[in-house]
């Protein structure tokens, strides 16, 4: 089910790549998206701070589309590349870390122990997800013949994709519930990593 709202929107932003290059005459580029969305979370990061949960909640909606956006764009300039693909995912990597920083400031000023201690799970967690996918495939790749297809069918779906973690952590702060979010999404994320690690074994053995 997420998936597939996954897919529609992302075609639903795929759409909005064309008005954007022709108003632009071509001179916006993904690697702008990706800027501007990065940027965008800094804002995102101290409204969290302010505990502006529903502002910020809404503002992760609007430059959460924007990952799909850079992608649509760069394929209708047709200059996707290894470099933009790198930036993406730099990027996506240090959004998540401006968001939980932002909360382990929120709750260490609210000498909130536990709230602190679940943030730097989800995060690890998180970060967990993405380092075995990259490594498992660095490790696939080097040591058997795996087409790409094949390679994504490994590492399909799974347990916490980023734009599920943070799904979660949208409604977590629409409805003001930090700590159970959190949670929700360590658990997600440290089951997902483990799933990861296991397929990764699975093919390696």
């Amino acid at each position: 089910m997420i998936e597939e709202i996954s897919q529609a929107v992302k075609k639903w932003i795929a759409k909005l790549a064309k008005p954007i290059n022709d108003l632009s005459g071509g001179r916006i580029k993904p690697n702008h998206i990706t800027a501007l969305s990065l940027l965008g979370h800094i804002l995102i990061a101290a409204l969290i701070v302010s505990e502006s949960w529903n502002l910020a909640a809404l503002m992760l909606i609007i430059f959460g589309l924007m990952d799909s956006l850079d992608g649509a764009l760069a394929r209708l300039q047709r200059s996707a590349s290894a470099q933009g693909m790198i930036n993406d995912a730099a990027a996506d990597r240090l959004k998540e870390i401006l968001i939980y920083l932002a909360l382990l400031i929120y709750f260490s000023g609210e000498n909130h122990q536990l709230g602190s201690i679940l943030t730097i799970v989800a995060l690890s967690g998180s970060f967990m997800v993405t380092f075995i996918k990259t490594k498992g495939e660095a490790a696939i790749s080097s040591s058997k013949q795996i087409g790409h297809q094949r390679m994504n069918r490994i590492f399909a779906g799974g347990w916490a994709p980023y734009h599920l973690r943070m799904s979660v952590l949208i409604v977590g702060l629409l409805l003001g519930s930090i700590s159970a979010t959190l949670l929700v999404i360590s658990i997600l994320a440290w089951t997902a990593a483990l799933d990861r690690y296991a397929r990764v074994q699975q093919v390696l053995s």
